[in-house]
C-alpha cells in the first residue's frame, strides 16, 4: 500500500491575507485515498515540517509503537491551529487518525479512509 507525505510543488497561498501568514499546501497519500492539508508557515518552514515527519516515521522504525506527523503548526500563542496524524503501531500495521485542536474543543473527529498502512518490522 503506498504511503506518502510532502508538499505540492506550487507557490504559497495566504489563506488571511496576510502576508506574514503564508501557507504550503500538502497531501498525505495512505493507498488510495488522498488527504490534503495545509501547512501554516508562519512558525515552521517547510523543511521543519519535513524533519518532524521523518523524525517522527524513523521512531517508528526504531521501534515505538506510536508517533505523530505535524501537519500544521502556528506556535504556543495559536494552539487553536494544530494538526497532527497520530500514528499507532498495531502489529504488523500503523494505524493513522487525524486530529485537530479545534476538533479536540468540540470532541469531533474526522477518520481517514484506509486507515492502516503494512509494516516492516
Amino acid at each position: 500500500m503506498p504511503f506518502s507525505i510532502g508538499f505540492l510543488n506550487e507557490p504559497p497561498s495566504y489563506p488571511y491575507d496576510d502576508p506574514a501568514t503564508p501557507e504550503a499546501r500538502g497531501v498525505l497519500i495512505l493507498g488510495e485515498a488522498k488527504e490534503y492539508f495545509g501547512s501554516s508557515l508562519y512558525q515552521w518552514s517547510k523543511k521543519e515540517y519535513e524533519t518532524q515527519w521523518r523524525h517522527a516515521i524513523r521512531a517508528l522504525l526504531d521501534g515505538n509503537d506510536r508517533a505523530a506527523l505535524i501537519t500544521e503548526y502556528v506556535g504556543p500563542q495559536a494552539a487553536t491551529h494544530l494538526e497532527w496524524w497520530p500514528m499507532y503501531v498495531v502489529g504488523n500495521s500503523v494505524s493513522f487518525k487525524i486530529i485537530s485542536s479545534s476538533e479536540l474543543r468540540t470532541k469531533k473527529e474526522r477518520r481517514f479512509p484506509s486507515g492502516r498502512l503494512p509494516f516492516p518490522r
